[in-house]
């Protein structure tokens, strides 16, 4: 289960469930396409760092993936 959630409010504004095969970078697209809102940015840990989330981050002119909460190995803040 993947979730495009809005940080201010924690409503969440897109779901897309895949199977285990699916990386998460493959569904970012399918997670923002459908949305007709404006983004201003998109926070991922880093399997999102591939040439195609950027891609799709752009597309819907919003700021690049950022690293939130998470070190380069993903390891998650306390």
């Amino acid at each position: 289960m993947h979730l495009a959630v809005n940080a201010n409010t924690h409503q969440i504004v897109g779901a897309e469930l895949s199977t285990i095969s699916v990386a998460d970078s493959e569904v970012l697209g399918d997670l923002l396409r459908p949305l007709h809102r404006k983004i201003s940015s998109v926070k991922a840990d880093d399997a999102y760092y591939t040439r195609g989330c950027y891609a799709e981050v752009a597309a819907k002119k919003a700021d690049a993936p950022k690293l939130s909460g998470f070190d380069q190995q993903g390891h998650g803040e306390c």
